[in-house]
């Protein structure tokens, strides 16, 4: 697992949500009872912090490019804290994690599509010089 560690600007306020929790049956062989035991798994749902971030770099020819990055952060003890306190819109950020590439069909045309996002493992929130430290308490 490769870590990348980049800064930029944030493009909105974080966004909360949550996964769904499934049902999955498996089909197992018991050997005491010589026979096939079907065994059903539930996963719980979990909340996650959905983030973008806007880098910036200049090209060959002297222009500046923006990209953006899908962030996720999953370490629901971290949550709360992030989401009021730390990061808001426009907010400059060093986020370290690493790429996580999964696809999937899309509902509406059937084609398969491909999303890469940054699971963040820590995140710094650079203070604004024109903001005072007992403002930065406040938020």
């Amino acid at each position: 697992m490769k870590t990348q560690t980049l800064t930029g600007y944030l493009g909105g306020d974080p966004e909360t949500r949550s996964t769904q929790s499934r049902t999955e049956t498996q089909l197992r062989f018991n050997p005491v009872a010589e026979c096939h035991d079907e065994i059903e798994y539930t996963t719980r749902s979990r909340q996650y912090l959905r983030l973008s971030l806007a880098t910036h770099r200049r090209d060959a020819q002297g222009e500046w490019q923006t990209t953006w990055h899908q962030l996720v952060l999953w370490s629901s003890d971290r949550l709360e804290h992030v989401n009021t306190r730390l990061a808001r819109k426009g907010d400059k950020v060093t986020v370290t994690g690493y790429e996580q590439t999964y696809s999937y069909i899309d509902k509406d045309d059937g084609t398969e599509r491909e999303i890469t996002r940054i699971v963040i493992t820590s995140l710094h929130r650079w203070r604004d010089k024109r903001t005072p430290p007992q403002m930065l308490r406040r938020r």
